[in-house]
């Protein structure tokens, strides 16, 4: 169930962010894929927090895919901003 919220939600971002794009509208798409970015930071830290009673296996998962998706999010609204 959680995973399936946390592709609905990721799946929102990044149609809010295509949808901007496509409209030429940079700023809001940057807004939209820093709110990505918070998002995925937010399931980084939840992650580190609950590491202890999680399998290892799935706490280098879920820390490897939080942070990736960060630093993605991160780097397309820096590219935005740059233009």
């Amino acid at each position: 169930m959680l995973t399936r919220a946390l592709g609905a939600r990721d799946l929102v971002l990044a149609a809010g962010a295509v949808q901007a794009i496509a409209a030429g509208e940079e700023g809001e798409a940057r807004r939209w894929f820093i709110a990505q970015a918070v998002a995925d930071a937010m399931d980084l830290a939840a992650t580190l927090r609950v590491r202890e009673s999680l399998p290892a296996e799935g706490v280098k998962l879920g820390l490897g895919m939080a942070a990736a998706s960060t630093a993605i999010a991160l780097t397309a609204a820096a590219k935005l901003e740059l233009g």
